[in-house]
């Protein structure tokens, strides 16, 4: 006799006789298929039934329609897997629900965001934490809103045209490039890790966020290989020889070239605030002007390049710049009139070399 198959059950022979039994419920079925088929398929549809009416029904848990919720759910959608690493701790300093700017309206409904709400929540943050944070939350607040108008959490984005604070035309300038005897006033009394740190950013332009993480094995002594935090690019450093003479001659203490006198790694903002420290004192004592950070090196680095006469792409490649608009910033520290006179001197040759030929004729 054939072997007939129902779904939903299973049948096995032992004996020379056939067990079946309901897979959903575990229960046998005492009917014979082969003499009463039509009795063995209504038992299996009513246990069918059974099974299906045990099957609890799925809660849905409603959905938490507050600035909170909008990020949570953010924070666990492909689009922040694929963010930078660098750039979710920079959106953290927003968004977290502890130390984040906007961790006192996480619980505000998402239908009180309008842009105006938005300028409130720009300038109380800016009052609290400086402009820089105030502007940085409407960034971030016009990022988040986007993703949610897309995954259906709102239908616009009461964020965007909001207006960022403007910088106040007095206020100094930011990440100032550092002059060459401020370099060697802050490096001279800096402690033996804050040094290679200095020389990092000094003479390879790494931003503090590599400086903090890159490690002995990007360094072969003589070239730097370092895939940059912000952007993810890698950029080749051949080093100058002050920082080549630093780090073929420094104890390796750890598996980062950067570590604290206890072999650990530096956190970012562990060694900015070193660097601070001494700069306040230094600044107390009118050795150096205020202003002086990390990044300010990385500016300096990018004013010597274009005071050289490097052309933009070479200084590109240099920092690891994939625009144009991007190199420029660094161009502002440079000696623009140096980079003029270079300019006219090659026009007046040029003008000298067309006379000359039209003499010739």
């Amino acid at each position: 006799m054939p072997k007939i198959r129902v779904r939903g059950v299973k049948s096995y022979r032992s004996k020379r006789s056939v067990y079946h039994y309901h897979r959903a419920t575990g229960i046998r079925i005492d009917i014979d298929i082969a003499t009463a088929p039509e009795r063995f398929l209504a038992r299996v549809r009513e246990l069918d039934s059974k099974a299906a009416a045990a099957v609890p029904a799925k809660v849905v848990q409603p959905r938490d329609e507050t600035l909170g919720g909008l990020f949570d759910a953010w924070k666990r959608s492909e689009e922040w897997k694929g963010l930078k690493p660098q750039t979710r701790v920079t959106y953290e300093r927003v968004i977290d629900p502890e130390i984040g700017a906007l961790k006192k309206i996480r619980k505000r409904p998402l239908r009180e965001f309008v842009p105006s709400f938005v300028v409130g929540v720009r300038d109380a943050v800016a009052k609290k934490q400086k402009r820089w944070m105030g502007n940085y939350s409407v960034k971030v607040l016009r990022t988040a809103f986007a993703w949610g108008r897309l995954h259906g959490w709102c239908s616009d984005n009461p964020a965007e045209g909001v207006p960022l604070l403007p910088r106040p035309v007095d206020s100094p300038v930011r990440n100032r490039p550092w002059s060459a005897d401020e370099f060697m006033t802050v490096w001279g009394r800096a402690p033996a890790p804050l040094k290679r740190a200095l020389s990092l950013a000094h003479y390879a332009g790494l931003r503090v966020g590599d400086i903090v993480v890159v490690p002995w094995s990007a360094w072969d002594g003589e070239v730097l290989t370092v895939r940059q935090s912000k952007t993810g690019h890698v950029v080749q450093i051949r080093a100058p020889r002050p920082l080549k003479d630093e780090l073929n001659n420094a104890k390796r203490e750890g598996t980062q070239i950067l570590v604290n006198e206890r072999a650990q790694p530096y956190t970012r903002d562990g060694l900015q605030t070193n660097l601070w420290r001494l700069v306040k004192k230094l600044e107390a004592e009118a050795l150096v002007k205020p202003g002086l950070c990390f990044h300010g090196l990385r500016h300096a680095l990018g004013a010597a390049l274009y005071d050289l006469g490097l052309d933009r792409e070479a200084r590109k490649a240099a920092l690891g710049h994939t625009s144009d608009a991007a190199s420029m910033v660094y161009e502002r520290g440079g000696n623009r009139r140096a980079a003029s006179d270079r300019a006219f001197a090659a026009y007046d040759d040029h003008l000298a070399s067309v006379g000359t030929a039209k003499n010739a004729k």
